[in-house]
């Protein structure tokens, strides 16, 4: 456990963590803060609710949304890779390279990149839905004038992802895109940890892997689109309103996972301390 918190104290040091990480506080803070001037002095009756005013649901600030669904695979990539070859580099790691052995080293910041990933979208889109929650209206113009429980299967699309919570509960709603893009973007991480070991990417540089992998993703959404395919696309999982299924975002997180895994224990038996 004193080793795994190591590994995610040292991982918070890092330059390339507090450079994502502040990115990521910037667009949900701007976010925030755009939906608040937008309504400032407005009648209370044409103010939106604090759900709809989320930062993966709001309209008035799409722009800062389109830009953060478009890069978070790149942002997952980079929030902790640059540890372990920099520390390792820099001489840091040696000490726990030689206790632990190479595959517990290893195992252990493969756990707590996840871990940190994970935590670190969770926090930023949860803190964004409870800022909203506090300074916008429970009932706002969007869902002032619901309709009753009877007509809710007509006032929903069934082929939307968890379209039926987005009428029943959109605070909910966000709640579970909040949780599913954390769990995806961990995925995501797990990926790139694993085939940073592995001796062709290995000798590119950190930024380098990261957008060759970045690029990878972005030529699966437009393989997506082109072939109508959307269940191999990030983007179907991030931005609202898309329409897949969860057994879609289960098959395509469970094969990044098990990508990560099988990546991870291949550049574990390959590897070499830097």
């Amino acid at each position: 456990m004193k080793v795994f918190q190591f590994y995610v104290r040292s991982m918070l040091n890092q330059l390339e963590f507090q450079i994502c990480f502040g990115f990521l506080c910037l667009m949900s803070f701007g976010s925030f803060l755009w939906n608040c001037l937008t309504y400032y002095g407005k009648d209370y009756m044409q103010i939106r609710s604090g759900a709809d005013v989320f930062f993966l649901t709001s309209t008035s600030s799409r722009i800062v949304t389109m830009i953060f669904s478009l890069i978070v695979p790149l942002i997952a990539m980079m929030l902790c890779a640059g540890y372990r070859k920099k520390g390792e580099k820099e001489g840091n790691n040696l000490f726990a390279f030689i206790r632990m052995g190479h595959r517990k080293y290893l195992m252990i910041g493969a756990i707590a990149t996840i871990f940190v990933t994970i935590i670190c979208f969770w926090m930023i889109l949860g803190i964004n839905q409870i800022l909203c929650r506090i300074v916008f209206p429970v009932i706002g113009m969007d869902n002032r004038w619901g309709l009753p429980m009877y007509l809710l299967p007509l006032n929903y699309n069934s082929k939307m992802f968890l379209d039926i919570w987005q009428v029943q509960n959109p605070y909910i709603y966000n709640i579970f895109y909040i949780f599913i893009i954390g769990i995806l973007a961990g995925g995501i991480s797990l990926v790139f940890y694993g085939v940073s070991m592995l001796d062709i990417f290995k000798k590119m540089g950190l930024v380098q892997n990261a957008v060759f992998f970045f690029v990878f993703f972005i030529i699966l959404v437009a393989i997506g689109q082109l072939f109508s395919v959307p269940m191999i696309s990030f983007l179907s999982y991030i931005q609202v309103g898309q329409e897949v299924r969860m057994i879609d975002y289960g098959i395509f997180t469970g094969v990044l996972y098990l990508l990560g895994i099988l990546f991870t224990i291949w550049g574990v038996r390959k590897y070499d301390y830097v």
